[in-house]
């Protein structure tokens, strides 16, 4: 009885999936450009400055998180089940709702990146003098990915 409940839902996450793929490609569209857009500005930030650092790339997760706002919603809404979900106007409302809590998000997921990559960095340098830390390498990679 378990096993087909199992399966009927399998089944029906997959054929949502299939129904819904035009959308979900059309609203990861919408983010990408702005994506784009705001990882170029910093790039050329990090060029003109000439700090060529990491610190500056990971600055672009802070105003790109709203934008994830609005895939959130879209993605909510389609999961949700409801027909004839309009993309851009869903999209537009998540960012214009949400962005302030977002933009919260994009910091600590700024703060969360930043202190990853340069433990890792670290640990990994330290490493190759000592094996003990490849250790508390190992747990920062973790860390990271989870």
């Amino acid at each position: 009885m378990a096993s087909e409940k199992n399966a009927v839902a399998l089944t029906g996450f997959f054929s949502s999936l299939f129904h819904n793929l035009p959308k979900l490609l059309f609203t990861n569209l919408l983010f990408a450009v702005p994506f784009a857009v705001i990882f170029g500005i910093f790039y050329l930030i990090n060029i003109v400055t000439g700090l060529n650092s990491m610190f500056i790339y990971f600055l672009t997760v802070i105003p790109l998180f709203p934008f994830y706002a609005g895939v959130t919603q879209v993605t909510s809404h389609m999961v949700r089940g409801e027909e004839n979900v309009d993309i851009l106007p869903n999209f537009i409302g998540g960012i214009k709702e949400n962005w302030l809590r977002f933009l919260v998000h994009g910091i600590v997921m700024y703060a969360a990146v930043f202190i990853s990559y340069y433990s890792i960095v670290l640990y990994l340098g330290l490493g190759s003098k000592n094996g003990m830390f490849y250790v508390p390498l190992a747990l920062c990679i973790l860390i990271a990915v989870f």
